[in-house]
């Protein structure tokens, strides 16, 4: 006994498949065509009996040499059968295999006796090839149909009798209205299918549109925020750079303020910390200014003999051995600015004052100026006392050291004091020696060269103008220069607003001219696809009428028919009883039924044809209506 198999994935190990009817649940056993079971052995026959008449003789598969003959064997008794198991395992094919394709089970070969047709052999075009595995709801009812058929078949009255064939003839109008109906019905269902296909289609299509639109815009968004904030970045560390170099600025300029600032003497002298009192000691430099005098030995002629010193003692005063000791006033520090006003006001109060005198009583003024420069021309200075001789005696060197300290003592003494002395004469004259320095330059002038007031008075009167001329005109230039500066700016902004409005002006057009390409590609679309939609419904109705017509035109033929064959059964009853032959019998009936109905079926066939025909064609429209549609709308995005 010989079982054929299939190398099919199972999970694992070979498995033994299935017919065709497995899919739906049904097992049928293996055929028993090929193998016949007989009383006395088995036999094999049928179609593949020659297959087991000589086997191939392959050397590696045989131990012993062709050459070599046994002697038969006897036939061994069988072992008695082992007990059969309470479990076993069984290999199946499933519907679906772990591989990419899925593969038809195995069917063995089967025979049917004469007369017998399983229903179950009716599903046997049910395969995986053509998709019709595993069953759908469609194909259930597809089944039930051919069931429900083939009752209705089993149904159908025979050919017997007048009254069998029309019944006959009415059943078979039904059936076949109700299966076109049903035609219709799957029709319907395809078209909308293909709609709503082609609708979901269109809007996957402009979501997808949409959504890359959205990233573009996205990435527009992104990439501007991008460079403003590198813009920002830039304009940070430009302004950190120029907020350094105003800081770095304004440190030399102080700098150099701090060193153009002028030597405040009278601040310095009356200071008696500054340097000006006796700082020399410190930097190395001596306090005298006489480079000889440490050199000799001076002493006064009265410090000789004690009468001349009496003779000193009785020539000073009694005040000069009275200790007194007076703390100076200190003097009201002011800075060099308010110094400078200072001078400022007491020059301009003197112009004033000089004016005025040169108004009034300018030949007075004038004696009186002449007068006091004269007598400061003429002030000799004052005769200092001669300085004392040195002592040719050396008999008191051992007092040397003592001397020289009270030298320096009287020196110190005597150089302060008229210090002092110097310092209050200028404080007491400090109008005298401000008015002196102002006319000091007018004064140094011969009198014939010296101004006339009313020449002075007039050159003051024509400066005042000219002054006043003057700032009016820098005033006007002034304010001028601001109305330029001002139109100028205000020029740049009505050319920065006139470009931009010219930019605007070109992004809108732009933009209206993509929305109107967008529009009539949109148009174009919507104009092929409804045009589309036309030819189908025209298509549709041109085929509903041609049903119709042809329902119509049946009806009237099956009435034409049924009138000829009421006449026919006439003529028949008429010819039957004048010739009874079962020949005669035989070929009316062939004439009147069989070939009628072969001609009703080869026209079905050919309607069948021709609406194929125009399926396809109207398939093949609607496909290039919607790549024309899909293209019009790239093209237009």
């Amino acid at each position: 006994m010989q079982t054929e198999y299939e190398s099919a994935y199972c999970g694992g190990g070979l498995g033994r498949t299935l017919p065709d009817s497995a899919a739906f649940g049904s097992w049928v056993a293996p055929a028993q065509s090929r193998l016949n079971q007989g009383g006395d052995g088995v036999r094999v026959s049928g179609p593949s009996r020659h297959r087991y008449f000589k086997r191939p003789v392959l050397p590696f598969l045989s131990e012993q040499p062709p050459e070599v003959l046994l002697a038969p064997l006897g036939a061994a008794e069988p072992p008695p059968p082992s007990p059969e198991p309470a479990a076993r395992e069984m290999a199946t094919q499933s519907d679906y295999r772990e591989s990419e394709a899925q593969t038809d089970p195995f069917s063995p070969e089967y025979s049917l006796p004469p007369g017998e047709a399983p229903e179950l052999l009716a599903l046997a075009g049910l395969t995986h090839v053509n998709g019709q595995l595993p069953a759908t709801l469609q194909t259930v009812e597809a089944i039930e149909r051919a069931r429900a058929k083939r009752q209705f078949e089993a149904a159908l009255p025979p050919l017997t009798d007048e009254a069998s064939l029309s019944l006959r003839r009415k059943m078979l109008s039904e059936q076949e209205t109700r299966e076109w109906a049903v035609r219709e019905a799957e029709m319907r269902e395809a078209r909308e299918a293909g709609v709503a296909q082609f609708d979901a289609s269109m809007r996957s299509d402009a979501a997808r549109l949409e959504a890359a639109w959205e990233e573009r815009v996205e990435q527009l968004r992104q990439l501007r925020l991008t460079q403003k904030d590198r813009e920002i970045a830039g304009i940070q560390r430009g302004r950190i750079k120029a907020l350094r170099k105003l800081s770095e600025a304004r440190k030399h300029a102080a700098a150099r303020v701090r060193s153009k600032e002028p030597r405040d003497i009278v601040g310095e002298y009356a200071d008696y910390g500054s340097q000006v009192y006796a700082p020399l000691d410190r930097k190395g430099l001596s306090l005298t200014q006489d480079k000889l005098a440490d050199r000799f030995e001076t002493r006064a002629p009265q410090l000789e003999d004690y009468n001349g010193l009496c003779e000193l003692e009785a020539s000073l005063p009694s005040s000069a051995f009275e200790v007194r000791v007076s703390k100076p006033k200190p003097a009201a520090v002011v800075g060099p600015a308010m110094r400078a006003e200072q001078r400022l006001r007491n020059t301009l109060d003197a112009t004033a004052e000089a004016l005025q005198r040169v108004k009034h009583a300018p030949d007075v003024e004038r004696e009186e100026r002449e007068a006091v420069l004269a007598l400061y021309r003429d002030a000799k200075p004052v005769e200092r006392p001669p300085t004392p001789e040195p002592l040719a005696d050396e008999s008191e060197a051992e007092d040397g050291a003592a001397a020289e300290a009270a030298l320096l003592l009287q020196r110190l003494l005597r150089g302060r004091a008229v210090q002092n002395l110097m310092y209050a004469a200028k404080e007491r004259r400090l109008e005298l020696l401000a008015e002196l320095r102002s006319e000091e330059g007018s004064a140094t002038d011969p009198p014939s060269l010296a101004p006339d007031a009313d020449e002075v008075a007039r050159e003051a009167v024509f400066e005042s103008a000219v002054g006043a001329a003057v700032g009016d005109a820098l005033d006007a230039m002034a304010k001028e220069l601001g109305a330029q500066r001002e139109e100028r700016r205000i020029a740049a902004l009505a050319a920065a607003a006139e470009e931009e409005r010219q930019r605007r002006e070109t992004a809108e057009t732009r933009r209206r001219t993509a929305e109107l390409e967008a529009r009539r590609a949109e148009e174009e679309a919507y104009r092929q696809v409804m045009a589309v939609h036309r030819g189908s419904a025209r298509s549709f109705v041109a085929a509903l009428v041609d049903e119709v017509a042809g329902e119509a035109a049946a009806a009237a033929e099956g009435d034409a028919a049924r009138a000829r064959d009421g006449e026919l059964g006439a003529l028949l009853d008429r010819l039957e009883s004048k010739a009874s032959g079962a020949g005669e019998v035989a070929c009316a009936l062939l004439r009147d039924f069989v070939i009628p109905d072969a001609d009703r079926l080869l026209a079905a066939r050919q309607a069948d044809a021709e609406d194929r025909k125009f399926a396809r064609a109207a398939q093949l429209c609607i496909g290039v209506a919607v790549e024309s549609a899909e293209a019009a709308l790239c093209g237009g995005v």
